[in-house]
């Protein structure tokens, strides 16, 4: 293989892999967001747990869930 021809083949592999670490990055990016979504769908969830269970006691909630007395 010839100097040049290397060259060109090794800045080609360079893009290849530029352009997948760039796709990689973007794909985890995406994937982060969600994360986070789900992180504060979570503690708001979970802080209307704890005030319901607060204002009513545990034992009004179990009632509750098992059809109530």
């Amino acid at each position: 293989m010839w100097p040049w021809s290397r060259s060109r083949v090794e800045a080609e592999k360079a893009r290849k892999q530029l352009a997948e670490a760039q796709r990689k990055a973007k794909a985890t990016e995406e994937r982060d967001k969600v994360i986070d979504k789900l992180i504060g769908q979570s503690m708001a969830t979970s802080a209307r747990l704890r005030r319901e269970i607060a204002r009513n006691g545990f034992s009004d909630l179990m009632q509750q869930a098992w059809g109530g007395r």
